[in-house]
């Protein structure tokens, strides 16, 4: 039943742990995420950083107002079902040298890649990695800036 829920959700499991992994490896102290086919993947998250606070957002509007309840974004989560590219301009004042961005299905849609291409050309971006299955951005500029593709 968990199978054919996360079929009909549209998260597989390896998504879900990528998720569960890079929440694990940042401890952030607020994560971002759509609430847009989220249960299961808001769980791994959840347990992940079990320290942080998960806001759940429908859309940009929703994601914008909840943006002045947190003094910086830990971690930000972004699917295909929003508008990334909005939604990350928004986000920008508060993601720091310390935040993690996460874009699911960034080669799914031609939005979607057009929001991975905004991130990958922002000056506050310094590393990205293009895993196929997700964009992951720092903001870290202690490090060379470098994007990496699979």
């Amino acid at each position: 039943r968990l199978a054919a829920f996360r079929s009909a959700c549209g998260n597989s499991l390896k998504s879900d742990l990528m998720l569960f992994l890079l929440a694990n490896f940042v401890h952030p102290t607020s994560v971002f995420a759509p609430a847009a086919r989220m249960d299961i993947s808001r769980r791994y998250l959840s347990e992940g950083c079990t320290s942080a606070a998960v806001y759940v957002y429908r859309d940009v509007d929703d994601f914008c107002r909840m943006l002045p309840l947190v003094s910086s974004i830990g971690m930000l989560y972004i699917d295909s079902s929003q508008d990334g590219v909005r939604i990350f301009k928004a986000a920008l004042p508060l993601l720091t040298s310390h935040s993690l961005l996460v874009i699911k299905n960034i080669r799914g849609t031609s939005m979607m890649r057009s929001c991975w291409q905004t991130v990958k050309n922002d000056n506050h971006v310094s590393l990205t990695f293009d895993t196929g299955m997700f964009g992951i951005a720092l903001f870290d500029h202690s490090y060379c800036t470098h994007h990496y593709d699979c």
